[in-house]
């Protein structure tokens, strides 16, 4: 299990990714909010803390997918 600061951070990935297109800059903006403080806490660049949950959200997306649109192929949940 991620941290919660984690989760929040996979979570908006996935929303913006997600979302219907009226929500996609609200999400989008949200999500890169969000990396940017965690980020500057961490006292490194945002893009590179984007980077370093990469890998971790590819796990979630299949996880999230899987439980919440269960008739997705496995193959499509990975794309």
């Amino acid at each position: 299990m991620a941290s919660p600061e984690l989760e929040a951070i996979l979570g908006a990935i996935f929303e913006a990714e997600f979302c219907p297109p009226e929500q996609k800059r609200f999400r989008e903006h949200t999500r890169d909010t969000l990396l940017q403080a965690k980020a500057e806490k961490a006292g490194i660049p945002w893009e590179r803390r984007k980077l370093a949950v990469a890998g971790r959200y590819l796990e979630y997306r299949r996880h999230r997918l899987a439980h919440e649109l269960p008739g997705v192929p496995p193959k499509f949940r990975s794309q």
